[in-house]
């Protein structure tokens, strides 16, 4: 289980420092780049469902783990619905302000989460 772990904050922090590249070189986004921004976060994502189903089979998550979980899958879909958006021709602002903020959320929730899952 600890390698499971490690590989999602790994490929959390290569997400973040892929993302941060696109950023800083602006539009138009580098096709390759932001196609593995993208591919890391889905990649990401299924790491921390391979993570927490053993542990939702095996054990009763306290209510407030459950709450962790259920934050961290609701910013995790912000992230990437902002992120389409952000990737579209015209986006906002208001999208890539609450894009960087869901990214944020999203990784301090997994963190939280999996330390009362693992810790506690």
């Amino acid at each position: 289980m600890d390698f499971k772990i490690l590989a999602a904050g790994v490929l959390f922090l290569l997400k973040i420092a892929i993302g941060l590249w696109l950023m800083k070189t602006g539009r138009p986004y580098n096709t390759i780049f932001l196609t593995l921004h993208k591919l890391i976060a889905l990649g990401t994502l299924v790491m921390i469902g391979a993570i927490v189903r053993p542990l939702l089979r095996t054990d009763s998550p306290s209510t407030l783990e459950m709450i962790g979980l259920a934050a961290t899958g609701l910013f995790f879909l912000a992230a990437i619905a902002t992120g389409g958006i952000i990737s579209a021709k015209k986006a906002s602002r208001t999208a890539d302000v609450i894009h960087k903020l869901a990214s944020g959320l999203a990784l301090l929730c997994a963190a939280g989460t999996v330390y009362f899952l693992f810790a506690v």
